[in-house]
């Protein structure tokens, strides 16, 4: 299903997320979740925690996709199942699917995050599936490779981010997670992904059956200015234009505000009105540029 790309006038309104996706859940067979940060302790929390899940229940989701490798699915289904009921097993059968873990604070809080979304949503009725399909992890080692060389003067810029621009384009393009979600979807989906998949023209809402809808989720306004900021950069020296299909809505957590973007069905800008008060400030997106030439060091990577 194509999202119309009606223009980018914004309105904002003060709504909680949960209410937020009670709003939206009616009108959507698939809500895509841009999450903006995969370690920020308030957007796991407002992703993860158990009001997000028992708000995924109540708007009807039957099948809850992470983007999480599809080789660790026999992991989550012996959890979801009964099969294993500890962490300790749990992170045992992750192993076992190839994940690669150490006893670090990050690994710790991912198995955790797992165990505890998996626990709870199998509770509730819900699917979960690991749905990445690895989309740009070749070209990840590649543009990692000609970062070094380059460094090394051994290439030159101009294949430095060739191989960069070669990585973006494959690990935003996510068709083949739109077809996978096709083939198991129960029903209603919600699917969490980083903020830079589906905000490319036929990626991947467009390769969906039914109607889908997008919101990303910022910690706060200033960490998307930021995030803004930095995919302008991106995007200069790339000469991409990630980002050429926003979403829909953006979520604030801080502020408690969403951004409404004239794309968004009139039906749930409507049922978002009836459900939160108004903001005086109207805030228009930010064009980001089409055709730029710099060709600067690389800033980190997107939330990809």
């Amino acid at each position: 299903m194509r999202r119309v790309d009606s223009g980018q006038k914004t309105y904002t309104r003060k709504i909680g997320l949960a209410d937020t996706l009670r709003a939206a859940g009616p009108y959507a067979d698939h809500i895509l979740i841009g999450e903006s940060n995969h370690e920020n302790p308030d957007i796991l929390n407002a992703l993860y925690g158990k009001e997000a899940l028992v708000t995924y229940a109540e708007v009807g989701t039957t099948d809850l996709y992470l983007e999480i490798h599809t080789k660790n699915q026999p992991a989550i289904d012996k959890l979801a199942s009964g099969k294993i009921s500890t962490r300790e097993e749990f992170t045992q059968a992750l192993k076992d699917s190839g994940m690669y873990l150490n006893d670090t604070i990050e690994d710790r809080a991912l198995v955790d995050q797992l165990y505890t979304t998996t626990t709870m949503a199998s509770k509730l009725g819900i699917s979960v599936h690991c749905g990445d399909h690895g989309n740009g992890f070749d070209e990840m080692k590649k543009s990692m490779l000609a970062n070094a060389q380059f460094a090394l003067e051994i290439i030159t810029s101009e294949e430095n981010i060739e191989a960069e621009r070669a990585f973006h384009k494959a690990r935003t393009n996510d068709s083949q997670t739109a077809e996978f979600m096709n083939a198991t979807s129960q029903g209603k989906s919600i699917a969490i992904w980083g903020a830079a998949h589906g905000e490319q023209k036929d990626d991947w809402d467009e390769k969906l059956k039914g109607t889908a809808i997008k919101i990303d989720i910022y910690a706060s306004r200033e960490d998307y200015a930021k995030a803004m900021e930095e995919r302008k950069q991106i995007n200069e020296r790339l000469g991409m234009n990630i980002g050429e299909d926003p979403p829909e809505m953006v979520y604030f957590i801080k502020e408690g505000e969403l951004r409404i973007s004239d794309k968004t069905p009139n039906a749930i800008r409507l049922a978002v009105n009836e459900a939160s008060s108004p903001l005086e400030i109207q805030i228009a997106t930010q064009d980001i540029p089409r055709n730029p030439t710099s060709t600067a060091p690389s800033p980190s990577p997107l939330n990809l």
